[in-house]
């Protein structure tokens, strides 16, 4: 019995989005601010969209988006001043 060995299982790989699922956030979000009624709700609905687009562009993880303050973001030089290499990035609706 002392022999046995017991490997802890490998974890799952973790698989990047595809292109269909990305279009897919992004429809949404976008009906978000299509069917925003308010100011704050437009606003939040381009926040969500510049947060999801954000993590895609940047691989910046949750954590150091919390952390992320606008003082750290140096957008003449499309530079984060404290915790991302390149953080440039652009929110636009039609």
């Amino acid at each position: 019995m002392d022999d046995i060995v017991v490997k802890a299982p490998q974890p799952a790989p973790i698989e990047p989005y595809r292109p269909e699922h990305i279009n897919r956030i992004l429809k949404v979000l976008d009906c978000d601010w299509q069917t925003a009624k308010t100011q704050r709700q437009k606003m939040l609905a381009a926040r969500n969209r510049a947060i999801f687009l954000l993590f895609l562009e940047s691989g910046i993880r949750v954590e150091e988006l919390a952390r992320l303050r606008l003082e750290n973001i140096d957008l003449q030089r499309q530079k984060s001043t404290e915790y991302l290499s390149i953080i440039y990035f652009m929110v636009s609706y039609a």
